[in-house]
């Protein structure tokens, strides 16, 4: 067979010498069959001087890690290529290019011998001796199966293994059954590309991941409805509204329990009891159409005993679909969707990212196996408990530098003058004593336009953390978020808080200011959602047909309604903004009509007008005149005319976008009412053909 091969390869590279160029080490060269194959023939027999000149001979090529530039050795960079350099170029000049964790740290240090206050292994469970321990002897005994997934569930990648592990978590989580999924992306996208039909009505939190979004927009519906964040009061409005919907079967609530950029705990119980007094009068269990599904990525672990929120608050009843991630606190990999039987078996029909991914590998099976009995034995309860004191004593030092519960280092701009500083996430309803029982989280988000810059320095001074900008975050929102882990000691976050608190004097002479959702995120109160947006002084924004205009912002931030007074002034502005919009039409009808008089004349063409200068309706033109070059001034007068009603037409637009019945109805009248004063003679041969559309 070696002979055969080695023949083969001579008559190759005799017949295709340009095609066997291979690139070693950042060169091409082309060799000679003959002596190419002498040389792998005296690597095969030992020949280590040779074998080490000749990296492809011995089969060490991969395990060299420096990047060969492949394609700008051999060919001329191609059309796709330049396309690609272009979109990542103008992404990089605005902020907004995305790099790799290793490329991202600014200084030199490996990311291991880095301080963590970045990962989401909360609970430290990647360094815990015991849990290493125990994986180690699972995975080590004969009769287990290690490595391999061996395709999709649906073929030959299930296993008996799955269904024990399935029926395991099933009962942790307090769930009638579980389907294991590869992530918790997949598991979201998953849950809201398959089980809304198209006359439902999905309702969502601002602040919901990404993937739930992904899922949305792969569903049948098209009622996709935003809830403000951890409003109960908003989500209550929308749900009773869907729930009179004609046509509408079910109602789906996505939710999740600990917000991953935010750090704030959903008030899932004052949402329960809101979704319930919707429904009270319901009259059978079929009529009680409203389904939460809360996504418990960043709560399992750590709360309720490591089953997360849902489980905390005793709300498993009232949850249809709960997700539980392992990813995180759990130090291993993928996701279990915790439902009931018929939706498990309606996921494993129609879930595409389930159907068409190789499954999870044996080894992961058996770690999530592990970590879950070790759970449930209460083996991490010393970890809950030192994870519970980091994350209070984290924000409490945070929370001292300005006096104030949440922290945002800021710099210009409109807001308090004379605040320096951060702001970090405390919710009021916090339930200390029991470990597990933890309802202050571990991620602090750190406000401030200067978020690289912190990141940054923070690096360089031995701390890991990340910058999150948008558009992974609202614009305006910058951050760095910090997550404290069990393991940490208190003195490595007085080292942080102590760089941070630097950073920010270093700031100070620039001057600062905490920004608008800075303020609503320092004064939040889990207790009082359905008032959050009228005491925060923050605008109510939405996408419904709404009658509310109290606590209401028109187009902008600053024209913002918080008392009758305003309410009467606001909308008698619309309405003579739209009485001066009908009033620039007839101005631009009139001065087209007497530019086309001083033409007529200049020109000699023979057109007549009547009292109110409109064209009557027998106009003979000299056909020699045919169109007619404006003079230049009379053309700036008419660009400037038409500019200011295009303008003011895209405002009332833009009123009409808030789809506030108040605001529309004062554009309406005005439109009305300007229409009657300067548009009463009825133009049959207009000089201006215009039609209704944005602007007119």
């Amino acid at each position: 067979m070696f002979l055969v091969a080695l023949y083969t390869l001579l008559r190759l590279q005799r017949c295709y010498p340009r095609r066997l160029a291979w690139i070693l080490d950042n060169s091409a060269f082309t060799e000679n069959g003959v002596k190419r194959s002498t040389r792998i023939l005296k690597s095969l027999q030992g020949d280590a001087e040779a074998g080490k000149k000749d990296k492809m001979a011995v089969g060490d090529v991969y395990e060299s890690s420096s990047p060969r530039d492949y394609a700008l050795k051999t060919n001329k960079m191609n059309e796709l290529e330049r396309r690609i350099e272009r979109v990542l170029a103008s992404r990089k000049e605005r902020g907004l290019l995305r790099r790799l964790g290793g490329d991202a740290i600014a200084t030199a240090t490996p990311t291991t011998e880095l301080i963590d206050f970045s990962t989401n292994d909360y609970l430290s469970l990647s360094r815990n001796k015991q849990l290493i321990k125990r994986v180690k002897g699972t995975l080590s005994e004969p009769t287990v199966q290690v490595l391999g997934s061996k395709g999709s569930r649906l073929l030959d990648g299930d296993s008996a293994l799955h269904r024990q592990i399935e029926g395991r978590l099933s009962n942790f989580y307090r769930a009638p059954d579980a389907l294991l999924f590869n992530s918790g992306y997949d598991a979201n996208v998953s849950l809201f590309s398959t089980l809304p039909d198209a006359h439902d009505v999905v309702i969502y939190d601002e602040l919901i991941h990404a993937s739930v979004h992904d899922g949305m927009r792969s569903s049948r519906t098209r009622h996709l409805w935003p809830c403000r964040h951890s409003d109960v009061k908003h989500l209550a409005e929308l749900v009773g509204r869907a729930r009179q919907m004609p046509g509408a079967t079910s109602t789906f609530v996505a939710l999740e329990s600990v917000y991953s950029m935010d750090g704030d705990v959903c008030p899932l119980q004052e949402v329960v009891e809101a979704v319930e007094a919707v429904q009270a009068d319901a009259d059978d269990a079929a009529e009680r159409n409203v389904h939460m599904i809360v996504d418990e990525a960043h709560a399992t672990g750590y709360m309720g005993g490591g089953r997360g929120l849902v489980s905390q608050l005793e709300l498993d009843k009232h949850i249809s679909v709960k997700l539980n991630t392992f990813g995180k606190a759990l130090c291993a990999a993928g996701a279990v969707v915790c439902c009931t039987p018929s939706i498990r078996h309606y996921l494993i029909n129609y879930a595409r990212p389930l159907i068409f991914s190789t499954c999870m590998s044996m080894s992961n099976l058996h770690t999530i196996d592990v970590v879950h009995r070790l759970l449930a034995e209460g083996a991490f309860a010393k970890e809950m408990h030192s994870l519970e004191g980091n994350s209070r004593y984290l924000k409490g030092r945070l929370g001292g530098i300005c006096g104030v519960t949440r922290v945002s280092v800021g710099s210009g701009g409109s807001g308090e003058s004379g605040e320096s500083g951060a702001t970090i996430a405390r919710n009021s309803h916090n339930s200390p004593g029991t470990p597990g029982t933890l309802l202050d989280t571990p991620i602090s988000p750190i406000l401030t336009p200067h978020s690289r810059e912190l990141a940054g320095t923070l690096q360089k001074r031995g701390f890991l953390v990340r910058p999150v900008t948008f558009p992974t975050v609202p614009r305006g929102s910058d951050r760095v978020r910090v997550c404290v882990h069990a393991h940490n000691t208190k003195e490595e976050i007085d080292g942080l808080v102590r760089e941070v608190e630097r950073f920010m004097g270093s700031r100070s002479g620039s001057g600062s200011s905490v920004s608008s959702r800075s303020k609503l995120l320092t004064q939040m109160d889990h207790h009082n959602h359905g008032d959050m947006d009228m005491d925060m002084g923050t605008c109510k924004m939405d996408m419904l047909w709404n009658w509310s205009i109290t606590d209401r912002c028109v187009v902008f931030e600053s024209w913002h309604i918080t008392t009758f007074t305003s309410a009467i002034f606001s909308l008698l502005t619309i309405t003579l903004l739209a009485v001066l919009f009908e009033w620039l039409r007839w101005r631009m009808r009139v001065a087209d009509a007497a530019i086309a008089a001083s033409l007529a004349i200049a020109y000699n063409v023979d057109v007549n007008f009547n009292e109110g200068g409109d064209v009557e309706e027998n106009v003979t033109v000299n056909r020699r005149a045919g169109k007619l070059l404006v003079p230049k001034h009379q053309q700036i007068q008419r660009s400037l005319l038409y500019a200011v009603s295009a303008a003011l037409s895209f405002f009332l637009m833009l009123v009409f976008m808030t789809y506030n019945a108040p605001l529309i109805a004062a554009v309406i009248l005005g439109a009305g009412v300007g229409h009657y004063v300067f548009h009463r003679e009825i133009d049959v041969a207009s000089l201006n053909q215009s039609s209704v559309g944005c602007h007119l």
